[in-house]
């Protein structure tokens, strides 16, 4: 068991959006994890997590995450999953190599990249929810 340190009476609970603009970041780190699917196990789909960590500005070293399904809820492929992985790629190794067959997501990190952010909008149990949401991801100059 761990005490908690101090009080946790002035922290608030709301998660905090980024303004929606384009901003210079990092990428810190890339996880890869498998889901089974919840229908016994057959498929096993890929989800990439991507952190990264603004460069500058009034948001300076913090972090937002980009989770990107590679497959659909059947196990299919997930076009959409596909392009943002290569969005990323493409921004920071270029065009000709996020085309090889040989990628790995190691050549992602410390590539800073141009990432365009929005609000978005959800309702969850009743209650409106807003989120951040990458709209595109382009290379740095």
């Amino acid at each position: 068991m761990a005490r908690i340190q101090g009080s946790l009476a002035d922290v608030s609970t709301e998660f905090e959006v980024y303004e929606p603009d384009t901003y210079t970041m990092q990428i810190k780190k890339v996880e890869v994890k498998t889901k089974d699917d919840e229908n016994g196990g057959k498929d096993t789909r890929v989800q990439y997590i991507i952190t990264l960590e603004f460069a500058d500005g009034e948001y300076k070293g913090r972090k937002l995450m980009d989770f990107i399904e590679y497959h659909k809820k059947d196990g299919e492929i997930n076009p959409i999953g596909q392009i943002q992985l290569k969005r990323y790629f493409e921004a920071v190794v270029g065009e000709e190599r996020a085309n090889e067959e040989d990628l790995d997501t190691d050549e992602l990190l410390d590539g800073d990249v141009l990432v365009e952010l929005k609000i978005s909008s959800y309702t969850k149990d009743g209650k409106e929810k807003k989120n951040n949401k990458i709209t595109s991801v382009s290379p740095l100059g």
